[in-house]
């Protein structure tokens, strides 16, 4: 104790007056074996004189860092660390670092050993287990740490339960063995499977030790039937499979049906043509053997004979009138039906269930009944199937048929194919009908009595109206007629040669082709496949006649005539011309018809070239037979050589060649001409080709218009000889009203020979000249085509612009759509000069109703609608209203009340008018009738101066009218024949009485005119007959101007005074 004391003191002594102290004290490591451990033991002060490390068997290894041990398997790192390389089993324990003044300190080194030695060994020796069998599994394994042991059946892991127990044991010691035990209650589905152990600890925790077990099990055989359960449909096949699944395999296997032994002992049953017996409960038996033990399973299957339902009802019934209809339908169907009911087949009636009771039927009951059946049938491994089935029942009222009607299953027919007749009735009448059957045309009549007539075999002389005619034991029923056809299909005549050659002189060819058929048949032509119409260049005539009765023969001939076939045969008519009935195309013939023609040259004729280079002629010749081709130089002919080189004829169809002569290293001297001749057996042709030094173009010719509107004219042309260059085409056009407006257009593309020159004015004369170019230059002018555009409309423009000049506003009074807009233009020296307006923008604008033009001096201003899309293209101006803003004209809708106003008043003064002269001619009548006698009375004439009559007045006309006041008086003497008398004091009345009297006297004078209307004043009765114008009525007259009156209309103006 004395000396334990002694060292603690002289430690605590020596870390007091050196500073030692701990930095990392010695700790313990685990390493896995093979590796490298480090022990730590770090402490600060380097004065300390002694420090050392000793193994667990207390063995010194370093002292002050000199190793004693003479190992390489050990070493100082850092400040006195212990390192240990590639640790081993034996490295296991303490380890002690000692540092004066410290004192001593231990780690402790683990050595981690991954499981080995791991093995599983059972209790059973056997090869193979049994079913239920227990057997017992240790699985044992060694390592440090302990092992963990886990069981797994596949990828499974096993726990415990009824058929798995498991326990672990453990040894203790450096490495440690553990065992763990499994108790497993064999199955038949363990049969080849594996029961493994894994065993791992902290070293191989990822990656663990796995050591199998196989299982091999011997089990009774497991059956199972597919399908179950089975429903097949009668009459089909289908097959009941047996699975077993057995260890040892099954090597029996037997089939019951209800209970019975069928003779298959193979896992299939098959079932063919099934029937409704063999619905049933079906199990397979399969055997096996297990430890001399016969093992035995079974499985069942219903199976279900599934069909669709079968009806079964009275094809007829018979029931009298006013008695009670019962109708049952019997059904069997498997599965039972999903529903049944009873209907009519017209609709009129339905009744649910299986049983139809009608009591009272009438006459109208009478018809066919079906019994419909919804059913649905599931098959095994089929779609399901749903539908209904229908049995029909037809009722029978007693009484005679009605109407007959007749239908023909086909008509018309064919000769030969057979011909069915059918009769149906409206009312089909009960006993069932008989059917009387005849050809109305010839009286004949049948032997069958049903309603179906059959004609077997027809000819064309079963055409004819048929009749069918319903009776029974009440009476006859009214007959059915029907009109049958019989067609004959198409058959040839009379048809051309397959292939035939003609000459050409011929002046006209006809093709003629007959054929027989019924209907009428109808016959085409067609040339090379197209379709040939009659008229243009051939003519179709076609006659029918009738042939044996019934038939008919058409006669269609193809003339080689028409409209516009300018002369005989023709090259086009070396062609295939088929005829063809139309209904039935395949009915058809061709002709391949060639014609003989003397051959014929299309070829340019000019060349052009230049020296020392080559060149080819070209010769097309049309004929038949192909003609041969023989060239010339003057009057020599050419033949193949350094200088000429002729090609090989090429035949380009039937009727055409094409020859080329090419002429090498041109010289001066082989310019000229060249002749191509021609021949074959029907003659000969010769064309000149004149071979020309390169040059311009020549001038186009047959310039013409093609079509024109009012902006563009289309010119098309035939070019000229371009020169032996490439050409190209130009237009030259001039407006003739204004020779300045002239354009030179290039024609693009430059291929085409039709160009559409645009941008031109409406209602204008153009010249137009076409000419070609070249890298040689310009050729020729054609000659000038004279084209007038078409005219253009223009909305026009209905009321007249107005400008105030004071307010410096245009007004539009006019509408435009948006395909036109205005120019305005003004002058300010009377149409001198003319300057545009700009409004929006652009001179050519869309109408506001109003714009400003605030300019002075304003004389003059032009409108004018244009085009927006062409605004060079104008209508004729109309000249605007110029006006000062004090005039205060009145607007339309003042003038227009005012117009109203004075009409209303007018109106009501012509009718106040006519009723007072009315009035006044009905008072005045009645006066009449009272002083017509003293009138009379006092008629007789008056003397004056002794003899004197006053003179007659003269007879009043229309244009002749008194109107120079009251009778005149003579010497003192009233004219009609009254004394005068101062009537001043009068009364009203006599006053108006004695006026009455001087126009009746008047009147009633024989040479008097038509009765004066009573006045006050002659001017109050005016007459305004054209050629009697009082001066007092015209104008002038009251002002004094001596200006004569011009013509004025008749008028006469009244003014009744009451």
């Amino acid at each position: 104790m004395s000396e334990c004391i002694k060292i603690n003191l002289k430690s605590l002594i020596i870390r007091l007056f050196t500073g030692l102290r701990w930095v990392e004290r010695p700790s313990n490591v685990s390493i896995e074996l093979g590796g490298d451990a480090l022990i730590p033991c770090t402490f600060e002060d380097g004065t300390v004189s002694a420090h050392t490390w000793t193994n667990p068997n207390a063995v010194p290894l370093f002292i002050n860092n000199q190793s004693v041990s003479g190992s390489n398997q050990f070493s100082i790192q850092g400040f006195f660390n212990l390192h240990i390389r590639n640790v081993t089993k034996a490295n296991r324990g303490y380890y002690t670092c000692f540092v004066q003044g410290l004192g001593d300190d231990k780690g402790f080194l683990d050595v981690l050993i991954s499981p080995y030695n791991t093995a599983v060994q059972t209790n059973d020796s056997s090869s193979q287990q049994s079913e239920n069998d227990t057997i017992a599994l240790t699985c044992s394994s060694t390592g440090n740490p302990a092992p963990t042991i886990k069981w797994y059946r596949g990828n499974t892991q096993l726990v415990n339960s009824p058929h798995v127990q498991h326990t672990e044991s453990v040894s203790a010691g450096t490495e440690t063995r553990t065992s763990s035990q499994l108790i497993l209650i064999v199955q038949y589905s363990d049969h080849n499977q594996d029961i493994t152990c894994h065993a791992y600890n902290s070293v191989n925790q990822n990656n663990p030790v796995k050591i199998p077990f196989p299982l091999r099990v011997q089990y009774s055989p497991r059956v199972s039937l597919s399908p179950t359960p089975y429903s097949i449909i009668l009459s089909t096949s289908g097959q009941l499979s047996c699975d077993t699944n057995a260890n040892p395999p099954a090597n029996n296997v037997k089939w019951y049906k209800d209970g019975a032994l069928l003779t298959t002992s193979t896992t299939v049953l098959d079932f063919t043509n099934v029937q409704r017996s063999a619905s049933g409960v079906y199990s397979c038996h399969a055997t096996n053997i297990i430890n001399g033990q016969e093992k035995t399973g079974q499985a069942n299957s219903q199976v279900s004979v599934i069909y669709e339902p079968v009806i079964t009802v009275p094809s007829d019934l018979t029931v009298n009138e006013s008695s009670t209809l019962n109708l049952s339908c019997g059904v069997d169907a498997s599965p039972p039906p999903l529903s049944i009911k009873w209907k009519k087949i017209d609709g009129s009636s339905e009744s649910p269930g299986r049983d139809l009771v009608v009591p009272g039927v009438g006459r109208s009951f009478a018809g066919n009944y079906t019994c419909m059946v919804e059913y649905r049938l599931e098959p095994s491994g089929q779609p399901a199937k749903q539908g209904s089935k229908r049995a029909y029942t037809y009722i029978r009222v007693q009484y005679r048929p009605g109407r007959a009607e007749m239908t023909a299953v086909n008509n018309p027919v064919t000769i030969g194919q057979p011909l069915t007749l059918r009769c149906t009735l409206q009312d089909p009448g009960f006993p069932s009908a008989t059917f009387l059957w005849r050809r109305l045309n010839s009286g004949e009549t049948f032997s069958e009595t049903s309603s179906t007539l059959l004609i077997s075999q027809t000819s064309l002389q079963d055409i004819g109206n048929y009749s069918c005619t319903p009776r029974n034991l009440v009476g006859v029923g009214s007959a059915g007629t029907l009109a049958v056809d019989i067609h004959e299909n198409p058959t040839f005549v009379e048809i051309p040669p397959t292939s035939q050659t003609i000459s050409s002189n011929v002046s006209s060819f006809i093709i003629l082709c007959k054929v027989r058929g019924r209907p009428i048949p109808s016959v085409m032509w067609s040339k090379n496949n197209q379709p040939i119409m009659s008229g243009d260049i051939y003519t179709i005539q076609t006659s029918t006649t009738s042939v044996d009765t019934y038939s008919y023969q058409v006669s269609s001939s193809l003339v080689f005539q028409g409209r516009n076939r300018l002369r005989g045969l023709t090259f086009d008519d070396i062609a295939n011309f088929t005829c063809m009935e139309s209904n039935h195309n395949s009915l058809q013939h061709t002709l391949e018809l060639f014609v003989l023609f003397p051959p014929s040259i299309e070829s340019q004729e000019k060349v052009a070239a230049t020296a020392n280079s080559s060149t080819t002629l070209t010769c097309t010749a049309r004929g038949y037979p192909i003609p041969q081709f023989t060239w010339y130089r003057g009057a020599s002919i050419v033949v193949n050589g350094s200088k000429y080189s002729l090609s090989a004829t090429q035949v380009q169809d039937v009727a055409m060649a094409t020859s080329r002569l090419t002429i090498h290293e041109i010289q001066a001297s082989d310019f000229g001409e060249y002749s191509c001749e021609v021949s074959n057996t029907q003659g000969g042709a010769t064309k000149l080709i004149i071979l020309s030094v390169r040059d311009k173009p020549d001038p186009p010719t047959n310039v013409r218009m093609t079509s024109y509107t009012w902006e563009s004219v289309t010119v098309a042309w035939t070019p000229g000889f371009d020169g032996g260059s490439k050409q190209t085409f130009r237009i030259l056009y001039v407006n003739q009203q204004d020779p300045s407006q002239s354009k030179d257009l290039p024609v693009i593309p430059d291929s085409v020979l039709t160009f559409n020159v645009t941008g031109l004015l409406p209602g204008t004369s153009y010249e137009f000249k076409v000419y070609g170019e070249s890298v040689l230059g310009r050729g020729k002018h054609s000659d000038s085509l004279i084209v007038q555009t078409k005219s253009l409309s223009f909305p026009s423009i209905q009321q007249t612009p107005e400008f105030v000049a004071e307010d410096g506003v245009l007004t539009l009074p006019f509408n435009l759509n948006n395909t036109y807009c205005v120019k305005v233009k003004y002058s300010q020296d009377g149409g001198g000069s003319w300057r545009g307006v700009v409004h929006q923008n652009t001179e050519c604008f869309t109408v506001e109703g109003v714009i400003p033009l605030s300019v002075e001096g304003i004389n003059k201003i032009n409108v004018s609608v244009c085009l927006v899309e062409r605004q060079d293209v104008c209508d004729k101006p109309v000249m605007a209203a110029i006006r000062s803003s004090e005039t205060n004209d009145l607007s339309e809708t003042e003038v227009i009340i005012i117009g109203c106003v004075c009409l209303g008043i007018l109106g009501v003064l012509i009718g106040v008018l006519i009723y007072i002269v009315c009035r006044r001619r009905r008072n005045a009548k009645q006066y009449e009738s009272r002083v017509n006698q003293q009138s009379r009375q006092n008629m007789q004439p008056t003397q004056v101066n002794g003899n004197g009559i006053a003179p007659p007045k003269p007879q009043r006309t229309y244009d002749s009218q008194d109107s120079d006041g009251p009778p005149p008086s003579y010497n003192g003497v009233i004219a009609n024949g009254l004394l005068s008398q101062d009537s001043s004091y009068d009364s009203q009345v006599e006053k108006y009485q004695n006026e009455m009297n001087m126009r009746n006297l008047h009147h009633l004078s024989p040479d008097a005119g038509s009765p004066h209307t009573p006045r006050k004043d002659p001017a109050h009765f005016v007459d305004l007959t054209e050629d009697r114008i009082d001066n007092s009525t015209r104008t002038g007259q009251e002002s004094g101007y001596s200006t004569a009156d011009g013509p004025k209309p008749k008028k006469v103006i009244y003014e009744v005074v009451v």
